[in-house]
């Protein structure tokens, strides 16, 4: 018994499956939404999604918002919006799913340590969606030319954590699963 519940555990295996393939279809579904106005952002100054995400200060928004215009103002909030109602929900629930499945199976095996691991992984994917959403808040007040606040620095500070997170599930949930593979069942 993992120290936090998992709520994957009590799901059957095709639900487990319908879920991941779901939130796989909304996950490419919302790349494919946003790719336009990416390339239009790109286009217009120089710089995609991730790398208004981290432009951290004023000093740096204002000459990029000037750039890229209109139009790529436009297509970043296109951007922020598909993010912030699909993207971020498939993802959440992909890897969440994923990590609950891992952390049920490696409790079945006995390696409550590893199903611990992941079941903290899941509750993780929930706390990078937190951040993606604040993150998207302060770029939409840095593309409403906000300044009433330190809008660019929010953002900044919300994608680096969401990045870090994201970056430690993935770790998590690869981890545990090539252990399966690594060391077959007796």
């Amino acid at each position: 018994m993992t120290v936090w519940p998992n709520p994957v555990e009590a799901w059957s295996w095709p639900l487990r499956g319908a879920v991941i393939a779901a939130a796989l279809d909304a996950f490419l579904l919302a790349n494919a939404m946003m790719a336009p106005a990416a390339q239009e952002m790109r286009a217009r100054g120089g710089v995609g999604i991730v790398g208004f995400e981290l432009i951290g200060s004023w000093t740096r928004a204002d000459p990029l918002l000037d750039r890229w215009g209109v139009e790529g103002r436009g297509a970043a909030r296109t951007t922020l919006w598909w993010d912030t109602l699909l993207f971020i929900p498939a993802y959440t629930a992909l890897l969440g799913t994923l990590a609950g499945c891992v952390a049920s199976h490696a409790g079945h095996r006995g390696w409550t340590g590893w199903a611990d691991a992941a079941v903290v992984a899941l509750y993780a994917t929930g706390a990078v969606a937190v951040c993606d959403w604040v993150e998207n808040f302060a770029l939409s007040r840095v593309l409403s030319r906000d300044h009433k606040h330190n809008y660019p620095r929010i953002a900044t500070t919300a994608s680096t954590v969401k990045w870090l997170l994201l970056a430690a599930v993935v770790l998590t949930v690869a981890t545990v699963a090539l252990l399966f593979v690594a060391a077959p069942r007796r």
